[in-house]
C-alpha cells in the first residue's frame, strides 16, 4: 500500500490510506443525500470525492471536501486508486471482501 503526504492531512506526515469497509462505502452514500437528484456524471464524480473523504476522516478528522478538489489531477487519481484498492483482497483484483 503506498504512502501519501498531504499538506491538509496530519500536518504534512505521512499517512497509508486505511481498508475500505462496507461502513466506509454506506457513509460515502449517506452523504450523497443531500445533493439530491443530479446529473449521473456529476454523481459519480462526488461519490468518488465522498469515498476518498470518508477514507481521510478515518486519519485526519478536520478533511473537507474542499481539500480534496484542490488536489492537483495526479495526486487525486492515485490517491482514489489507493481508497478504490482498500477494499479489494489484492489489488487489481475485481473482488472485494
Amino acid at each position: 500500500m503506498s504512502e501519501f503526504t498531504l499538506s491538509f492531512i496530519n500536518n504534512g506526515k505521512k499517512f497509508k490510506v486505511p481498508k475500505m469497509t462496507v461502513g466506509s462505502h454506506e457513509a460515502a452514500l449517506d452523504a450523497m443525500i443531500q445533493y439530491g437528484k443530479i446529473e449521473e456524471e456529476k454523481y459519480n464524480r462526488l461519490f468518488n470525492k465522498q469515498l476518498i473523504l470518508v477514507q481521510l476522516k478515518k486519519i485526519d478528522k478536520n478533511v473537507k471536501l474542499e481539500d480534496i478538489a484542490e488536489l492537483h489531477p495526479d495526486e487525486y487519481l492515485d490517491l482514489f486508486q489507493a481508497v478504490w484498492d482498500s477494499g479489494r483482497s489484492k489489488k487489481g483484483d475485481r473482488k472485494f471482501r
